[in-house]
C-alpha cells in the first residue's frame, strides 16, 4: 500500500500554539516524513505541537509508532473506529 497524506500546519501567533491536522492515508513508510513535518513545526514555533490524526486513515500499529516517535514534541489525538 502506498501512503498519501496531507498535513495542514497552523501557527497561532497570539497563543503561540501550533496545530498539525493530518488527512489521507498514513502507513509505516510515511512515519519518518510525518514526524519530520511535526518536528519542523515544533522547531519553528518553539512549542509543543497538537497533532490531530482523526481525519487520517492510520492503522493501530502505525499510530503507536507515530506516538512513540513524537511523544516528546507533540500531543497526538486520533479517532477510534
Amino acid at each position: 500500500m502506498s501512503s498519501t497524506f496531507n498535513a495542514l500546519v497552523r501557527f497561532d501567533i497570539q497563543a503561540r500554539d501550533v496545530a498539525v491536522s493530518v488527512g489521507g492515508r498514513v502507513d509505516v513508510a510515511a512515519v519518518d516524513e510525518l514526524c519530520e513535518v511535526i518536528q519542523r513545526s515544533v522547531d519553528i514555533s518553539g512549542r509543543h505541537a497538537c497533532v490531530d490524526l482523526s481525519s487520517a486513515d492510520v492503522e493501530d500499529g502505525t499510530l503507536l509508532l507515530i506516538s512513540d516517535r513524537c511523544r516528546d514534541i507533540a500531543d497526538i489525538t486520533a479517532s477510534v473506529v
